[in-house]
């Protein structure tokens, strides 16, 4: 870019006018084109014209420059065009401009991190600060520390999910020898401890000894890490014991939990199914569990009464079913055998049976009819035809 400066006259000259001027303030002479004479000329009749310098990229991570120009008295350069004085207020006579580094002279620091970045606990993870901008001379340096913190985070990670046990962090630096890229890692432990996902952040300040470290240096910028858990509880419904059941019986399921310690509870919640795939009827059970809770225990076998079989006083053949389950917790739960129990079965009501009920002799008239009740000794869950 240029620095642009008009000059300019109270009225228009007859003749020329040569304006010369002297360059101050705390540039250096590689940082603008100087013209061969250091004048601007005023054309006859007109009344200003433009001061141009061409600025210079120099190279340097630097702070903000100030160019100054200052008018020194004119010169008539044709007899008879009168005379040119300089302005008697001294503000009028120097004007300046600011330069500020450039783009590609300022430093700038890129933290290659994903928007959220999983990695399962025991496992490592790396990063990469890279630096742009001109090569750092000797003696200059960049300093980059990172920590990592759980401010704000829903589940936050401890110092004992970390290598070492403690919050990592450290400090990366950069040299005229170091190379434009720095690395470092963040090493999770593995607390075979069945838990929800941990989240932890990982943040980064930025010191320099560069003068222009304001105009291109400042990462307000945090990575988030979220750490998986790898230690999942196995739970085993297990068929239990009668699994022929009467109406009116209760179907018990054992529970089997095992795997790692929780730190929170297990919640199952039972449902009736049809063997195959076969319907039931809701109106054969009664009283099923919504919820069983399991406490924190590094190891669980328990018998859970589920629901009831309803009696129906109905005659009806043998039914079957099983119970299934699924699963909440804070951490990962697997069914390893499949997440149901059975099949158990409800016995066959007793066989209803048909006799006149209470007839002995019936006597009736020629062309009357009798009625004669044959009752069932229970209800039957199909029509019943008696001949």
């Amino acid at each position: 870019h240029d620095a642009r400066f008009t000059v300019a006259l109270s009225r228009a000259s007859a003749v020329d006018v040569t304006v010369p001027f002297t360059v101050g303030g705390d540039v250096a002479a590689a940082d603008y084109t100087a013209p061969n004479a250091l004048q601007v000329e005023i054309p006859a009749g007109d009344l200003s014209a433009l001061l141009s310098l061409p600025l210079l990229l120099d190279g340097a991570a630097e702070a903000a420059e100030t160019l100054r120009v200052t008018l020194a008295a004119p010169i008539s350069v044709a007899a008879g065009g009168g005379a040119v004085s300089l302005s008697a207020t001294p503000a009028d006579l120097s004007a300046e401009v600011s330069i500020a580094a450039s783009a590609t002279e300022r430093h700038s620091l890129v933290f290659s991190r994903p928007v959220a970045r999983r990695i399962d606990e025991g496992a490592t993870t790396s990063f990469t600060v890279t630096r742009n901008g001109p090569a750092l001379a000797d003696g200059e340096l960049i300093e980059v520390l990172w920590n990592a913190g759980t401010r704000g985070a829903s589940n936050p990670a401890a110092a004992a999910d970390f290598s070492g046990g403690t919050l990592p962090g450290g400090r990366l630096v950069f040299t005229a020898s170091s190379g434009d890229a720095r690395a470092f890692t963040v090493a999770t432990a593995s607390d075979n401890l069945n838990e929800a996902a941990e989240t932890f952040f990982l943040e980064l300040k930025v010191r320099s000894s560069v003068a222009q470290a304001h105009g291109g240096i400042g990462i307000g910028e945090r990575a988030t890490v979220i750490i998986t858990d790898d230690d999942a509880v196995r739970v085993d419904p297990v068929l239990s014991a009668p699994r022929n059941l009467n109406e009116g019986g209760t179907v018990r399921v054992v529970i089997s939990l095992a795997g790692a310690p929780r730190s929170a509870d297990v919640i199952l919640r039972p449902r009736i199914v049809g063997v195959g795939g076969a319907p039931v009827s809701a109106a054969d059970f009664s009283d099923l569990r919504e919820t069983i809770v399991l406490g924190p225990q590094v190891n669980n076998l328990r018998a859970v009464d589920v629901v009831t079989v309803t009696v129906d006083q109905i005659a009806e053949a043998q039914e079957s079913f099983e119970v299934h389950f699924t699963a909440e917790s804070a951490g990962e739960v697997t069914f390893p055998f499949g997440t149901g129990a059975g099949p158990y079965h409800i016995n066959a009501a007793p066989v209803s049976t048909a006799a006149f009920a209470g007839v002995g002799e019936v006597t009736v008239s020629e062309g009357a009819s009798a009625d004669l009740p044959v009752p069932l000794s229970a209800a039957n869950a199909a029509e019943v035809r008696v001949p």
